[in-house]
This record gives C-alpha cells, sequence and structure tokens, in this order.
C-alpha cells in the first residue's frame, strides 16, 4: 500500500482563541505558511511593559558600571543589576516566543488533510488544529518473508505497480530489522517520487525489488523427473548421445511454465521418454516438433 512520509497533527503551543484560519483544508501549502492566528489578547501590552523594564534595567546596569569603575560600587551591587538586566530581557524573549507561537506555521511543504479547530474556538496547549501530510516523496509498502528479506539491501532499485496499473519506480529506504510477531513479515519501504502530486495515501500496490539476474530456462513441468537419489531434475542429451541427469533449482513458475537453475546455457531435454532412460545411457534423439 502507499503511505505519506510525513502525517503530523499541528497543536497549539499557547492557549488562545482562534481568530484566523487562512487555509482551507485540502490546501497545499509551503513551510513557514500561517495555518491558524491565536488572539494575542493581553500579550502585546506585557511585551510593550516587559520592554519598558528592560530599558530601565539597561540604564541601571550603565550607572552601576560607572560607579564601579570609579570604586563607588560594590561588586555585590553591581553583580545584582547585571542580573536584574538579564531578568528583564529574558522576560521580554519569553513574551515575544509566546507572541509567536499564536501564529501556527506549516513545519513543512505539504496538504492540509484536515482543519481540526474552528473559527472562535478557545484552544488549550495540546489541542489539535490542523493535519498536515507531506506529499512528495511518498512510500511503498510491503512486507517480505523472513526466508527473502536477507536478499534485499538498502537503496537497491525497485519498482511498485498500482492498483490501477500505474508503476512508480524508487529505492529502498527501509528494511525492518524485526519481524512482525504474528505474520513473521518484514516491513520494507520504497520511496518514490511524487512531485505531481498523483500519489495518495492508502492506495493497494503491488511491490517488486529486484535482487538480482540468474541465467534459467522455462520448461514444461512434465520435463522434471527424479534421480535415484530423490534429486529433481531433468534429463538431457549430450553431444555423446549419452543421457544426462542435471539437477536443478526450481526459482518461479508462470503460465509458461517453470524456471529452473542449473543448465548448462545450450541443452537438449529429453521432453517424451525420460523416465525410460538412466544417466548414461546411449540414445538416439529426434528433435521434438513444434507444438510437442
Amino acid at each position: 500500500r502507499t503511505e505519506a512520509v510525513r502525517k503530523v497533527l499541528i497543536k497549539a503551543e499557547t492557549p488562545g482563541r482562534v481568530v484566523r484560519l487562512p487555509v482551507e483544508r485540502g490546501a497545499r501549502v509551503k513551510a513557514g505558511t500561517v495555518i491558524a492566528r491565536l488572539a494575542l489578547d493581553d500579550r502585546q501590552a506585557r511585551l510593550n511593559e516587559a520592554r519598558a523594564l528592560a530599558r530601565q534595567r539597561q540604564i541601571e546596569y550603565r550607572a552601576a558600571e560607572k560607579l564601579k569603575a570609579k570604586g563607588y560600587r560594590a561588586e555585590t551591587a553591581y553583580a545584582a543589576s547585571q542580573a536584574q538586566l538579564d531578568a528583564a530581557r529574558a522576560q521580554v524573549a519569553r513574551i515575544e516566543i509566546e507572541i509567536a507561537k499564536t501564529r501556527i506555521r506549516a513545519p513543512f511543504d505539504g496538504i492540509v488533510e484536515e482543519q481540526v479547530a474552528e473559527l472562535g474556538a478557545y484552544l488549550k496547549v495540546g489541542e489539535v488544529i490542523a493535519q498536515l501530510v507531506d506529499e512528495d516523496p511518498y512510500l511503498v509498502i510491503g512486507q517480505v518473508s523472513e526466508i527473502d528479506v536477507a536478499r534485499l539491501a538498502l537503496d537497491a532499485d525497485g519498482e511498485a505497480r498500482l492498483v490501477g496499473g500505474e508503476p512508480v519506480h524508487g529505492r529502498i529506504r527501509f528494511i525492518a530489522a524485526t519481524a512482525d510477531p504474528e505474520t513473521r513479515t518484514f516491513r520494507v519501504e520504497l520511496e518514490v517520487a511524487n512531485r505531481e502530486r498523483r500519489l495518495r495515501d492508502g492506495v493497494t500496490a503491488e511491490l517488486r525489488l529486484p535482487v538480482g539476474t540468474i541465467r534459467a530456462h522455462v520448461v514444461s513441468p512434465a520435463v522434471l523427473t527424479l534421480d535415484d537419489e530423490g534429486r529433481i531434475g531433468v534429463r538431457a542429451v549430450g553431444t555423446d548421445s549419452r543421457v544426462r541427469f542435471y539437477p536443478v533449482k526450481i526459482l518461479a513458475d508462470d503460465n509458461d511454465g517453470v524456471w529452473l537453475a542449473g543448465l548448462p546455457e545450450v541443452v537438449d531435454v529429453i521432453v517424451v521418454g525420460q523416465e525410460f532412460v538412466r544417466h548414461g545411457d546411449r540414445v538416439e534423439a529426434v528433435a521434438a516438433q513444434a507444438g510437442s
């Protein structure tokens, strides 16, 4: 399935009444865009008061500094004046931060999936204002069996085919280190570009993760046989007209037949009568007719 890289619930960091919602649900926004504003209430007045006090403390500190230089002010009194100035400046900074928090901004580029807050509502700290979804890149999530997960590697290429048939390409960005306890499978994430904003969250997809290339032959399942040791394989005729048994590994099967590994690149497989000959027998081979 597809999944957004990030889904964030944006919450209020300071209490206040919602006085403006500049963007609507479904709007695409850039990082830093104001998506809601809270009432300032008395914050501006408190900031003006704090700045006035800071200016006063600055004047007092300069006076104390001059008196100390002339030897008329004790070290402790000078230190106290400096501490008062620092405290006044800190109070200004705290109120400025509080005021900045009344403008709720998007932390990254994305789409406003949900606009939870209502105009005029009073929000407490931690209450949800909106949900923002990052649309680019996107993830395609799959589960890989414990048998196959060791064959995957981070940053390897992969392909996903969406339920509508559209293919998308990307790279493996995450392979889980712990299996799902119920399915014994490992989560794998394929990161794909979504610059055109065509992908949506939760769409079914088929994930293909190539793990290498191997030479194989496709044959009819009917040519498979067993040797005296119980190994599965095929019987073929060598250049010396003698029968040879080749153990094989079945890689996959499809509508065309079974894919086998372990055969020479060119091989004359016995397709009729393979059960009546043994390894080393001399035979007179006859080429099979098309379709036989």
